[in-house]
């Protein structure tokens, strides 16, 4: 996950593809099932275990591509460069 959130970090302000960070997070497979796998599980531990309910990115679906875009707003982008730089 470390990786999708600096991805997400870097390109702050700007929508990107699962199949973009699918390919950030699974090198050599790309899978967008890998990755919502992933994401299942980290939103699970963060609200059970932290009980944080708002993820630190945005997501909306693309009709014209017909997939799910990724976004991290600029404030949560500095906060998390203050976090794991």
């Amino acid at each position: 996950m470390r990786l999708v959130l600096r991805h997400l970090a870097d390109a702050a302000d700007r929508w990107i593809p699962i199949d973009e960070l699918a390919r950030v997070a699974y090198p050599d497979t790309g899978s967008r099932r890998q990755l919502a796998g992933a994401l299942g599980a980290w939103g699970h531990r963060c609200s059970s275990r932290y009980k944080v309910e708002e993820w630190p990115f945005e997501v909306h679906w693309n009709h014209e591509t017909a997939m799910n875009e990724y976004g991290m707003p600029q404030h949560f982008a500095d906060l998390y460069r203050q976090c794991f730089d």
